[in-house]
């Protein structure tokens, strides 16, 4: 990472923890069967990883899931792979401000949604993706365990070696159908065994 960028990660990092983060209400435990709206985060790395994700969303609109699904990339347009649909939007540079705050239109329509249950996709800490958890509104969160992230998650898998993004998402579709819906929700961390 170049100096510069270091320098706008930690300062975007600090305004992150300034900020009032929203207090989610209703938290629950939701099984992916009873869950009726799915918000999907990730992080546009290259074709193959859209490609999976895409996948993964005409599965859940299969299922007569509502999904609304935000791919970031770190380029100045769109490419050429990712095709506009109602159930997506894509930011790009042009979407993230100087300290990597994801800004726009499409940021707020997201955020004024409301969620059964919620998927951060990415398999690395992403500083844009942070700040869209901070806001979301949704009553589960589901995504990978990082150290002092915990705030983030109502669900946590622990993945300790570098992982597709396929088989990261067959463990959280795999935990979604085991767990059981709950009106309560206490934070949950696993450690699946990868593929």
């Amino acid at each position: 990472m170049k100096i510069k960028n270091k320098i706008k990660n930690k300062i975007g990092n600090y305004i992150l923890k300034q900020e009032k983060h929203r207090v989610r209400k209703n938290k629950q435990i939701i099984n992916l069967k009873d869950a009726k709206t799915i918000g999907i985060l990730y992080r546009i790395i290259d074709e193959e990883t859209h490609n999976c994700v895409s996948d993964f969303i005409k599965t859940m609109q299969d299922k007569q899931i509502h999904i609304h699904a935000i791919g970031i990339t770190e380029y100045k347009d769109i490419p050429h792979y990712c095709y506009p649909k109602i159930t997506y939007s894509f930011l790009t540079l042009k979407n993230i401000n100087w300290y990597f705050k994801p800004i726009g239109k499409e940021v707020n329509d997201f955020l004024n949604k409301e969620f059964d249950i919620v998927i951060d996709l990415t398999t690395e800490k992403y500083l844009p993706i942070q700040y869209l958890l901070s806001q979301v509104k949704a009553k589960f969160i589901v995504g990978k365990y990082y150290d002092n992230s915990t705030h983030y998650y109502d669900m946590m898998l622990k993945v300790d070696k570098p992982t597709k993004i396929a088989d990261f998402i067959k463990v959280i579709v795999d935990y979604l159908n085991i767990i059981k819906t709950h009106k309560e929700c206490t934070p949950l961390i696993s450690q699946p065994e990868l593929l």
